[in-house]
């Protein structure tokens, strides 16, 4: 009879973020350097995660190789165990 009142909370604002485990990343590695999408030199393997469309990298797995990976985000165990093997993570942020 006199229509709707009160507050209409405006639809979530919600960001996702596309994460990939270290585990993983050391499974594929081989497959992306076959296709093209990673480089291997001298041991090193050097993949762009971000252009894979991944934002963060966490640290849940096993690392075998050594890799040089471009990616937003990266947990603290994630870099600790890349750079265990002599490896690196070029990020802008660590987080926990």
């Amino acid at each position: 009879m006199y229509g709707k009142h009160g507050f209409h909370r405006p639809p979530a604002v919600r960001t996702y973020v596309t994460s990939l485990n270290v585990g993983e990343l050391d499974e594929m590695a081989p497959y992306l350097v076959e296709v093209g999408v990673a480089e291997e030199k001298d041991g090193v393997i050097t993949i762009n995660l971000e252009a894979l469309g991944f934002d963060k990298l966490l640290g849940n797995g096993r690392v075998s190789k050594k890799y040089v990976i471009n990616v937003g985000t990266a947990s603290a165990s994630a870099k600790a165990k890349v750079e265990e093997l002599g490896g690196q993570i070029i990020s802008e942020i660590e987080t926990a």
